[in-house]
């Protein structure tokens, strides 16, 4: 679990700050986001408890939709921030 938590500490701070606020969001949250997925597979490999195993499948399944539309939603927001610079 350390493990994971180090490496999403150092992912959400790979990159420096934009100015953006949606954005730096979106950057931030998303390995958030992963590192919480990461530690709930460990709880699928690891863990006995019904309902902590229950939790983890639901915090993947609901997390890594949300994943997907974050990404989504940065990739769109920096093209507008591109697109605008470019003007």
């Amino acid at each position: 679990m350390n493990t994971s938590m180090e490496r999403m500490m150092a992912d959400m701070h790979r990159d420096p700050p934009s100015g953006n606020a949606d954005i730096d969001f979106l950057v931030m949250m998303i390995p958030h986001y992963s590192g919480a997925v990461a530690m709930a597979r460990l709880v699928l490999a690891a863990g006995s408890d019904p309902l902590t195993r229950a939790f983890a499948e639901q915090m993947i399944a609901d997390q890594s939709g949300e994943i997907a539309g974050m990404r989504g939603r940065l990739a769109a927001l920096q093209g507008t921030v591109s697109s605008r610079e470019a003007a």
